[in-house]
């Protein structure tokens, strides 16, 4: 059997309403080593929408680390929303991170 490595992941808000709203978050939990949302992420799920699809199994998630972004670069926040940019900040504040995956829609974006 083939061992890997599980990576860290730090995700924006699609990624987790869809799997939240799926019924398959649990499924992120097994595939990554950690995840991690920034603030503002976690504060878009909250509002949740018009319909609050997934919200109840987002909550649910307490292995879901939610952490403050820091400084977002204002280049970022003036090509994407709030959430992304916080995201790929975050990303990029913590390079220490041997293998981390940033992931703002349905394909990862490896460092």
């Amino acid at each position: 059997m083939t061992e890997y490595r599980k990576v860290d992941l730090i995700s924006n808000t699609g990624p987790v309403l869809a799997m939240s709203g799926a019924g398959c978050l649990w499924l992120v939990r097994d595939l990554y080593g950690s995840v991690t949302v920034p603030k503002a992420v976690h504060e878009e799920l909250i509002q949740g929408g018009k319909y609050g699809l997934g919200l109840a199994t987002y909550l649910d998630a307490d292995w879901i680390q939610v952490e403050p972004q820091g400084r977002i670069d204002p280049l970022l926040m003036a090509q994407l929303d709030q959430g992304e940019a916080a995201v790929i900040s975050m990303a990029v504040n913590k390079i220490d991170r041997a293998g981390a995956i940033i992931r703002l829609d349905i394909f990862p974006v490896s460092r």
